[in-house]
């Protein structure tokens, strides 16, 4: 399994603060929140 760039960004998002909502998540790393 290969982690990208934009799993990086996540996990450092989540480092931070690990209970970041997924919709304030999604709408920093750039993409539309899940359903």
């Amino acid at each position: 399994m290969q982690i990208d760039a934009l799993d990086r960004k996540i996990l450092g998002l989540l480092q931070e603060d690990g209970r970041m909502s997924v919709s304030d998540l999604a709408g920093k790393v750039g993409l539309s929140p899940s359903p």
